[in-house]
């Protein structure tokens, strides 16, 4: 969190940023640990996690302690947030994960959203995907100016 704090910082700085309008893109477990970004880096106005999830079936909530717990942290989401993720994940296997993600996130319905690929855990590498994330970014953030 020091890390994406400081380089939201460092972006405020450059005048050839637009700061008011930054929005997070999290792949993989920059997914899973998004809703602990989203709820503390509050200058993030929208977010988009590929492929992250957390495991349900698997979830022990002694294994970790509450301040770190991602799973504390998706109540106090409160910006627009998409989630693109694999039918095929052998990761993090759809049936669960980012369903029960977005069900617990405090974003309005209205403003968070799931998008399934016909692919695995690569959603990435899908054209496709990087469409559907800058729409949600143009809706949510704006178009860019340049």
């Amino acid at each position: 969190m020091r890390d994406i704090m400081r380089t939201v910082d460092y972006l405020e700085d450059r005048p050839d940023i637009d700061h008011d309008h930054l929005g997070y893109l999290g792949l993989s477990w920059g997914g899973y640990l998004g809703s602990q970004v989203l709820a503390l880096e509050k200058r993030f106005k929208a977010g988009v996690f590929l492929s992250g999830g957390l495991d349900v079936e698997d979830y022990q909530p002694d294994r970790y302690v509450p301040d770190l717990d991602v799973i504390n942290f998706l109540p106090r989401v409160k910006v627009p947030v998409l989630i693109i993720h694999g039918r095929y994940d052998y990761i993090a296997p759809l049936r669960t994960e980012p369903t029960f993600m977005l069900e617990l996130m405090g974003t309005p319905e209205k403003d968070k959203a799931l998008l399934i690929k016909e692919t695995g855990h690569s959603v990435w590498r899908l054209n496709e995907t990087r469409k559907d994330t800058f729409d949600w970014y143009d809706k949510y953030l704006g178009r860019p100016n340049r």
